[in-house]
């Protein structure tokens, strides 16, 4: 049997509210970038909020339990580049590609 390797990182979170009310219903969009060749997930739990919320509606004794864990490259693979994925080595020290501008 294969086990996946432990997270690289992991980052949690917990909100809670005692009421909570939207205006509008929000638009929740989750992006990742990166080098390629990592691996992100994100999972949340939910007390007493549906997915998704309704507008104008009072939410009571809320709690939302976030995870997000990522894991890195392979430092025994090669990544691949690309002219939107540069090797580390090519970006400045802003995260950037070096050359004129």
């Amino acid at each position: 049997m294969h086990s996946n390797p432990p997270a690289d990182i992991e980052f949690a979170a917990t909100v809670k509210a005692d009421q909570l009310r939207f205006r509008h219903v929000p638009r929740v969009d989750i992006h990742f970038s990166g080098v390629p060749d990592y691996r992100s997930a994100t999972s949340s739990r939910r007390t007493n909020l549906p997915d998704p919320v309704a507008a104008n509606v009072d939410y009571h004794d809320v709690r939302v339990d976030y995870l997000l864990t990522n894991r890195l490259r392979d430092p025994d693979t090669t990544p691949t580049v690309t002219p939107d994925h540069p090797r580390e080595s090519d970006l400045d020290r802003t995260g950037t590609c070096g050359g004129g501008h």
